[in-house]
């Protein structure tokens, strides 16, 4: 039996969790209490679509089958798993009066949302090398490898506003 590092998302922080590839997901989720509840869904790996095609409206991947084994599903390689998420989460992108909404999967990474945001809004690359995606309300930057997911804590919805990034003085 082979063993596999996996990362498990939604049931708290993040954690990593030893698997084997041949235990059923439904089991593994149930061991680390992260079972989905009623209205939520277990998706895996990354979504890349937004960030290779941004121009799609919205995007939808299948939820996962718990009932299959982890080789089955390719958790060897995809390696992360988002429990408890809804099935989209609706996100909205503030930047100079316009508000561009768009659906992404809940496993979808803050990159991907930039991407799209920065084609949507028509930004210049180099003029638009230096924004970020800010949480609103908070006003916290995400880690540009953050999920949807758990930024969203449960929630279908997501703004964001496009700022300059502000590196700290002295900062190189």
């Amino acid at each position: 039996m082979n063993s596999v590092e996996l990362f498990l998302h939604g049931a708290g922080r993040p954690v990593v969790i030893q698997a084997q590839e041949n235990d059923v997901l439904h089991d593994v989720l149930a061991k680390h209490d992260a079972l989905p509840r009623d209205g939520e869904f277990v998706y895996l790996g990354e979504v890349r679509h937004a960030k290779d095609d941004p121009d799609p409206k919205h995007e939808e991947q299948a939820p996962a089958d718990l009932a299959l084994t982890l080789m089955a599903l390719g958790l060897p390689i995809k390696r992360h798993i988002h429990t408890r998420a809804p099935r989209v989460i609706s996100v909205t992108v503030e930047f100079n009066d316009e508000s561009p909404q768009r659906v992404f999967g809940p496993n979808t990474t803050v990159e991907s949302v930039l991407v799209w945001a920065k084609h949507r809004l028509h930004i210049d690359p180099v003029a638009g090398a230096e924004l970020v995606l800010e949480l609103v309300p908070g006003g916290e930057v995400p880690r540009m490898d953050a999920y949807l997911s758990d930024l969203a804590h449960g929630r279908a919805e997501l703004t964001f506003k496009l700022v300059k990034e502000v590196n700290p003085q002295g900062a190189v």
